[in-house]
């Protein structure tokens, strides 16, 4: 799909287009059985892979055709390299973003600004399945994501079978301990 974005661009859109229906399809199903939110996760069009000229011109208007279509609470998740990509996220119609482990949150607090529900960023496998990351790290890897501006704490990504326990704990534990004052956007809106 990457190359034929170049090579093919008809085609590459007509698929992006049937894949958009059938995403709006999948979503509203989901919203009919009654999900209490849901996301929208593109794993495979962050900055470290397109330009922020060819996500505006292919994938943000298939983004805000999907969310239009989808009752709110929304959340729209990009994996990979997201600053560049932030604003044209935001402007996408989501109630709120997430992003994983290689955006700079504090970098993309400073560019969304106050006013954007901004989430995410938990490293999942370093923080939460290696043996080697001690308990501490954890709770100082929480409290920076939140003195970094997250509104709230979410995995960056999928989480792995092989959680250790104490670790997810010290995970689940910091976020409401230290969470407790408001965020950015949330506790002052």
């Amino acid at each position: 799909m990457l190359k034929g974005i170049f090579k093919q661009k008809e085609k590459v859109e007509k698929v992006l287009d049937q894949i958009s229906e059938m995403t709006i399809s999948i979503g509203k199903w989901l919203q009919d059985a009654g999900c209490d939110y849901i996301t929208l996760r593109e794993p495979g069009v962050a900055a470290d892979l397109l330009s922020p000229r060819t996500f505006k011109q292919f994938i943000q208007p298939r983004l805000t055709k999907i969310l239009a279509a989808w009752e709110s609470p929304k959340l729209l998740h990009i994996c990979g390299k997201t600053e560049p990509l932030l604003v044209m996220m935001a402007e996408c119609g989501a109630d709120g973003l997430t992003v994983d482990i290689k955006c700079d949150v504090k970098k993309g607090r400073e560019i969304l600004g106050p006013d954007v529900l901004f989430m995410g960023n938990l490293d999942t496998y370093t923080m939460t399945c290696d043996e080697k990351t001690p308990k501490d790290k954890v709770v100082a890897h929480i409290k920076g994501m939140i003195d970094d501006g997250i509104d709230a704490v979410m995995p960056g990504c999928d989480l792995w079978p092989a959680i250790i326990e104490e670790n997810m704990k010290a995970c689940v534990d910091t976020t409401h301990e230290y969470g407790k004052n408001p965020s950015p956007a949330v506790g002052r809106l």
